[in-house]
């Protein structure tokens, strides 16, 4: 049973406990013989120990809607965050399945990677570690290739 229908629950018991309570009252009033009168008070102290129980059975599950509501909130905090690392995840998988498609390869005094299926194109492996991106190199032109045969637009290496 759900919190609130067991809350409407308490709360019909604790208008029933009340009405009882009303007539336990009004029959003190009238003249009954001392046995009766015993008998009536004795079911007042039951009607209001009755009252009282369901005031705190009231007062627990006002404490569990409390905690049900922490937890709604903790769970939809958890699940929010779980979606963000499944996602960084997968990108993160993608990012390796990318990787696992370049090798290195020794260009003159140079490191390069390139990729499988284009051994004719270069990439820089600094863009590579650190941006995750492979970005093609640069052929040096005219009297820079003394100095560098490729450069990097990205990062600005030259190789």
């Amino acid at each position: 049973m759900d919190p609130l229908t067991v809350a409407n629950t308490l709360a019909g018991l604790l208008a029933t406990a009340n009405a009882l309570f009303d007539t336990v009252r009004d029959l003190k009033k009238s003249k009954v013989d001392p046995i009766t009168a015993a008998a009536i008070a004795k079911v007042e102290g039951q009607v209001n120990d009755f009252q009282e129980t369901i005031l705190r059975l009231r007062g627990l599950v006002l404490e569990q809607q409390d905690r049900i509501a922490q937890l709604q909130a903790e769970n939809a905090q958890l699940r929010a965050e779980n979606t963000t690392l499944s996602r960084a995840a997968a990108a993160r998988q993608g990012v390796e399945d990318q990787r696992k498609m370049y090798t290195e390869k020794r260009v003159g005094r140079a490191t390069v990677l390139v990729r499988e299926g284009s051994e004719d194109s270069y990439y820089c492996p600094s863009c590579f570690e650190t941006k995750d991106k492979a970005i093609p190199l640069q052929g040096s032109t005219g009297g820079m290739r003394r100095l560098y045969s490729y450069r990097c637009p990205g990062c600005r290496a030259t190789f």
